[in-house]
């Protein structure tokens, strides 16, 4: 990983996970991984203007899976991972 990550999650009822960090040249770094029989593969990657601090899933359904994100200038963001 080249980069400092801050919150890991995995999304609920999938074989996926989230990282959401920040690059040397701090940005903001949000990147999907799937499981692949014993092996990570990186599925989608986004860069943001600003550092991520931290993620949940905590904030929709199980059915929606809609990361919740937060940055160090106090921003808060919804994805939809699909």
């Amino acid at each position: 990983v080249a980069s400092t990550v801050y919150e890991t999650r995995w999304v609920p009822s999938s074989a996926r996970l989230v990282l959401l960090g920040s690059p040397a040249r701090q940005t903001g770094l949000c990147q999907v991984y799937a499981l692949a029989n014993a092996d990570l593969e990186l599925q989608a990657e986004v860069e943001m203007p600003n550092p991520f601090k931290c993620g949940t899933f905590g904030g929709s359904t199980l059915a929606e899976r809609h990361l919740c994100t937060g940055d160090f200038k106090g921003n808060m963001a919804m994805w939809d991972l699909e």
